[in-house]
C-alpha cells in the first residue's frame, strides 16, 4: 500500500475545506469496508485520506412524514431502526443483506452509495422511494436524484470536492415494499441479484395502483423497471397465470421454467436477456407456433379462485323475502333505436345502448362482450323466439321451425360500463348475466311504441301482431 497523508477532522467545515484543497486526489474514510479493501488491491492509491469518524452530525436518521438519513449513519442502526418495519421494512432489509452483523456496525449508508457496486443493496430500496442526495462542497449545495447518481460501474455524479451530506426521501410516498436478494455462494456472499419492490394497492379491487421496482447486479448500475412498473400499474396479479404462461413460454424458449423471468411486457430466460419473447406473442390458446424444434400447440391459461357471501341468507320459504338473500344487486338500462314499416309489420333493430353497473370491471372485453351476445338473445327474445305447443308436445322442435336471429339480425351495439364498486364483492366486481338480457325485449317493445304508437305485451312482436295493433288504432 502506497504512503498518504492522513487527516481526522472534527467539523464539516474543515473537511470540505480539505476537499477543496485536494480534490481529486483525496478520498474520504467513512467506515472503510470498501475504500480499504481497494487501497490494498492496489485498485484505488489516494494520496490524501480524510476520515470522516468524528463527524456525527452526519450521524443521524430522522423519520416522521419524510425520512432523512446522514451519510454516516451505519447500516447496523438502520437495520435495527424501529422505524423500518411495516411498511418501510424494505430498507431494514436491505441493511440486513449487507454482509454480517460486524460489518454492518462498521459499513454506512453513505459509503454503501458512493462506492457505486453494481451489486450494493441500499440503493435499489431507496430508488423505489424516490430517493434524492444532498451534494456540498465549499461553495454550493445541490440535490442528484438517486436515480441520476450512480453513472457507471464505481462512478457517481461527485465532483471532485463535493461530499454526500444527506440522504432524503420526501415525502414517504404512499404504499409498502420489500427487498430481497439472492447472494452468490462465494467468500463474501455479494448479492446476484437484489430487488425492490414498493406497491399501492386498491384494498377493494386488489389492484396496483402504482408500482416502484429496481434492481441491483444486473447493469453496470443500480436501476428502476419503468416498464415493469407500467405494465403492472392496474393489474390484478395471479400467480398461477403467470406459472401456467411460464410454461408456455419454457416450451417457445427451450428453458426450464424455473429459469424464466417476467420484465417489461416480456417472457425471457435468466440472465440471457437476449433470449425473450413479448407475452402478447405467447400462443396461450390452441394457437400453432414454429419454435427451434419445429412446430407446437399453445394451451389455455386458466386461472383459479373462488367466491364466497359471507353474510347471505336464504329465503323464508312462506314469504319468498330474505334479509341478504343476494350477494350483490346488479342494475342495468337499455336504449333500443327500430325501424318499423307500417305496410308489412317488419321491424329492424338499429341500434341498442346497454349500460351495466359491473362493480369493477375486471375484464372489460370479456364484459362487452357478455353484454353483445346477450343483446342478440334478447333481440331473438323480442322477436323470433317462441315455442309453440300443442296438447304438451313442441310444434317447432328443430331450428327449421324455431326462428332464431342470425348475424344479419344483429343490431349495432353499444355496451357501455359503469364501475360502482361493491364492497363485498371479489376484486369490487358484481354479477352481470341476467341484467344483460332482461331489459333489451321491453327496450324493443317501448322503441316500436314509440316509432308507430302500438303497445305488443306478449312476445314475440311478430309482424303479425303490428299490423293487427295498427288496424285497431285506426278503427278507434
Amino acid at each position: 500500500m502506497k504512503s498518504f497523508h492522513y487527516f481526522e477532522p472534527s467539523t464539516l467545515e474543515e473537511v470540505l475545506d480539505l476537499l477543496h484543497q485536494y480534490r481529486e486526489r483525496a478520498k474520504v474514510l467513512a467506515g472503510g469496508t470498501d475504500l480499504v479493501v481497494q487501497m490494498k488491491q492496489k485498485k484505488a492509491n489516494p494520496e490524501v485520506i480524510i476520515n470522516l469518524s468524528r463527524l456525527q452530525e452526519l450521524n443521524f436518521v430522522q423519520v416522521d412524514s419524510e425520512i432523512r438519513m446522514g451519510p454516516l449513519t451505519p447500516l447496523s442502526r438502520i437495520a435495527t431502526h424501529p422505524a423500518f418495519s411495516g411498511r418501510l421494512a424494505l430498507l431494514r432489509e436491505a441493511a440486513l443483506a449487507v454482509a454480517d452483523v460486524q460489518i454492518r456496525n462498521v459499513a454506512t449508508l453513505g459509503g454503501n452509495i458512493a462506492n457505486a457496486s453494481p451489486s450494493a443493496d441500499m440503493p435499489p430500496a431507496l430508488l423505489t422511494l424516490g430517493a434524492k442526495v444532498k451534494l456540498r462542497k465549499k461553495d454550493r449545495e445541490r440535490i442528484v436524484g438517486l436515480d441520476e447518481f450512480c453513472v457507471g460501474p464505481f462512478c457517481t455524479h461527485l465532483e471532485g470536492e463535493e461530499l454526500i451530506v444527506e440522504i432524503a426521501i420526501s415525502p414517504i410516498p404512499e404504499g409498502s415494499g420489500a427487498y430481497v436478494w439472492v447472494p452468490k455462494r462465494t467468500t463474501v456472499d455479494e448479492t446476484l441479484v437484489g430487488v425492490s419492490v414498493w406497491l399501492l394497492a386498491d384494498p377493494v379491487q386488489k389492484t396496483c395502483l402504482g408500482a416502484a421496482v429496481a434492481l441491483s447486479s444486473v447493469a453496470p448500475v443500480p436501476l428502476r423497471c419503468k416498464k415493469t412498473e407500467s405494465f403492472l400499474q392496474g393489474k390484478i396479479l395471479n400467480r398461477e397465470t403467470f406459472r401456467q404462461a411460464g410454461e408456455v413460454a419454457a416450451e417457445i424458449l427451450e428453458a426450464n421454467p424455473q429459469d424464466l423471468v417476467i420484465e417489461a411486457g416480456k417472457v425471457m430466460v435468466r440472465g440471457v436477456p437476449e433470449k425473450a419473447i413479448p407475452i402478447t406473442e405467447l400462443p396461450l390458446g390452441e394457437a400453432f407456433y414454429v419454435g427451434a424444434k419445429g412446430r407446437g400447440r399453445g394451451r389455455p391459461v386458466l386461472g383459479r379462485g373462488s367466491f364466497t357471501v359471507e353474510d347471505a341468507t336464504p329465503l323464508d320459504r312462506e314469504t319468498g323475502q330474505g334479509k341478504n338473500p343476494s350477494a350483490f344487486w346488479m342494475y342495468a338500462t337499455q336504449a333500443a333505436e327500430v325501424e318499423v314499416d307500417p305496410r308489412s309489420g317488419r321491424v329492424k333493430v338499429l341500434r341498442i345502448s346497454s349500460a351495466h353497473d359491473v362493480g369493477k370491471s375486471i375484464h372489460p372485453v370479456a364484459i362487452e362482450g357478455q353484454i353483445q351476445g346477450a343483446l342478440v338473445m334478447g333481440v331473438g327474445t323480442a322477436l323470433f323466439e317462441e315455442m309453440e305447443l300443442e296438447k304438451g308436445r313442441v310444434k317447432n322442435p328443430s331450428f327449421a321451425e324455431y326462428k332464431l336471429p342470425s348475424a344479419l339480425d344483429a343490431p349495432e351495439m353499444i355496451p357501455i360500463i359503469v364501475e360502482e364498486l361493491h364492497a363485498q364483492g371479489p376484486y369490487g366486481a358484481k354479477g352481470l348475466g341476467e341484467p344483460a338480457l332482461a331489459p333489451t325485449a321491453a327496450a324493443i317493445a317501448n322503441a316500436i311504441y314509440a316509432a308507430v304508437g302500438v303497445r305488443v305485451k306478449d312476445l314475440p312482436i311478430t309482424p303479425e301482431k303490428i299490423l293487427e295493433g295498427l288496424r285497431k288504432k285506426e278503427n278507434r
